[in-house]
């Protein structure tokens, strides 16, 4: 029969995995908006400048990246699009 400790600790362990499990769920949701919004650059506009791509992975906010992909759709050249709370591109 395991003590008290064993269980608490077998209990952390669980809690740890979970939580790993989680950010990573979160980290490739994030990967994939930004990839989205490259695409979706590359399909509207030709091939995104590699400055703009190293902008856009340096989102981390999947909100801002769904406002920015909208923007991408609505707007008629890249030059148009802004990135982190109105920078232009």
């Amino acid at each position: 029969m395991p003590s008290l400790a064993q269980k608490w600790l077998e209990q952390g362990i669980q809690q740890g995995i979970q939580k790993g499990i989680q950010q990573g769920i979160q980290k490739g949701m994030l990967h994939e908006a930004q990839e989205m919004v490259l695409e979706a650059i590359d399909a509207k506009f030709g091939a995104c400048p590699e400055e703009i791509r190293k902008r856009i992975m340096a989102i981390e906010d999947r909100t801002k990246l769904k406002a920015l992909l909208k923007e991408i759709l609505l707007k008629s050249k890249l030059e148009d699009i802004s990135l982190n709370c109105c920078v232009k591109i």
